[in-house]
């Protein structure tokens, strides 16, 4: 039966939406939108390992009934900071590798708090509020410095392209994701400013002319539209379609050697770019260097990249790296092997693999907004993974989605089973 509420036809079972004075204040959604607003203006921000804490501690302190339980059920994963942590036993700069190892560890909780204890829809209102004011920021500041059809790289806030194209890239793949569910709902607010971010992202990652987030645009907006558009399939066919791309993407990593590189030049060639890879080349024999001398545990967390190494110093000398900050490998593997050992890429390896594949086959049974953009995100990074680094980082936005994604596999399933893609929730009823 429908309803008439301030003049308008309500849809029937749809809660009416309150006036924004009475509405709840929305916990998990500002917890999502503080800790990435926080990652993404890293630069401009002081005291962050201070406001990480304070967001943790007072997110667990309001949802103790659910942030406990997620920590419990993501210990396995929480195995991998714990290993860069004891890594202080054997790292040949201990200080170093206590000190970030501990903010690893930081990192990870507030990751799987946002993943396994915070509403599945508030999570991603909250990632696309973040993201959302770094688009226009960075959008205003590179407008202000001329970035724009010009044919210069844009820096933005960021002060580096590859960070500049990495950052609008995860943008739009989460605006895409927030779009299809605004669409689904028909909320035109969010509509538009979904719309809006992804061409202001999209415009950012142009101009930042960085090939790597070309790529993982393509591949993460496409994963997200064919999540979404899957919903409408009944569950076994929706299986079938997982474990052909789970098949698929095994068979794509076996044999990386093969095509991986003519892609690379393909786009590189596209893009204007040398397509020898001389600098990366460069730092993977220094990396296979580094690994024969010490294979199975490696030097430590966090201990190579330092001031004073003069391993670190003489690459970055080499490669004209002048600021000498958030400096890697250029590939997951080999920058774990250095750091971490042939163990540590072992145990990293395996909890990757398993709690992705929990995590597609949680989002083939239940594709909600969240687990269809994580697992998007999870695909763009394994492409990428053979030259950037990621699962490591410090209180970056790479990381938290990373570590997200391997937790988002272990949410309980819903209370309510809905058809597949319907956003509609019955009231009073909260869904997670």
């Amino acid at each position: 039966m429908t309803s008439q509420t301030a003049g308008r036809i309500g849809r029937p079972h749809v809660t009416p939406l309150t006036s924004v004075a009475t509405r709840p204040f929305d916990v998990d959604a500002a917890y999502t939108f503080l800790l990435f607003a926080v990652t993404l203006f890293a630069l401009q921000m002081k005291g962050l390992v201070l406001i990480y804490l304070l967001l943790v501690v007072g997110f667990i302190a309001l949802r103790s009934a659910t942030a406990l339980p997620a920590l419990v059920r993501c210990t396995p994963i929480l195995l991998l900071p714990g290993f860069a942590l004891a890594s202080i036993f054997w790292s040949v700069l201990p200080q170093a590798t206590l000190y970030y190892g501990a903010e690893f560890l930081l990192t990870v909780i507030a990751a799987i708090l946002v993943a396994a204890a915070v509403n599945s829809r508030s999570a991603v209102i909250g990632m696309f509020a973040a993201f959302l004011l770094w688009g226009v920021v960075n959008m205003l500041v590179g407008a202000a410095h001329g970035e724009f059809g010009t044919g210069r790289r844009f820096l933005g806030l960021a002060g580096s392209k590859n960070a500049a194209g990495d950052a609008a890239t995860l943008g739009a793949i989460v605006a895409v994701a927030m779009l299809t569910d605004a669409l689904a709902r028909r909320q035109t607010r969010l509509i538009l400013a979904s719309v809006g971010l992804i061409v202001v992202d999209l415009a950012i990652v142009a101009a930042s002319q960085s090939t790597g987030a070309v790529i993982a645009a393509i591949i993460g907006i496409g994963a997200v539209l064919a999540w979404t558009a899957s919903r409408t399939l009944p569950l076994p066919a929706r299986g079938a379609v997982l474990v052909a791309t789970i098949v698929a993407a095994i068979a794509a990593m076996l044999l990386i050697q093969l095509w991986s590189g003519p892609l690379l030049n393909d786009l590189l060639s596209a893009s204007g770019k040398d397509t020898s890879l001389t600098g990366r080349t460069y730092i993977w024999s220094r990396a296979h260097v580094l690994i024969s001398q010490r294979p199975w545990l490696g030097l430590g967390y966090s201990a190579f990249w330092q001031p004073g190494n003069l391993e670190a110093e003489a690459i970055w000398r080499e490669l004209m790296i002048g600021s000498r900050r958030g400096f890697h490998f250029h590939n997951s593997a080999l920058d774990l092997r250095v750091t971490l050992g042939t163990v540590g890429l072992a145990l990293f390896s395996g909890i990757f693999l398993v709690y992705g594949v929990r995590l597609f086959l949680r989002t083939m049974r239940h594709a909600d907004v969240g687990g269809i953009l994580l697992s998007a995100l999870f695909l763009a990074y394994a492409a990428r993974a053979p030259f950037e680094s990621f699962g490591a980082a410090i209180f970056h936005q790479s990381s938290l989605l990373l570590f997200a994604a391997l937790a988002w596999g272990t949410r309980p399933a819903p209370s309510i089973a809905h058809p597949a893609g319907s956003p509609l929730v019955r009231p009073g009823v909260t869904v997670r």
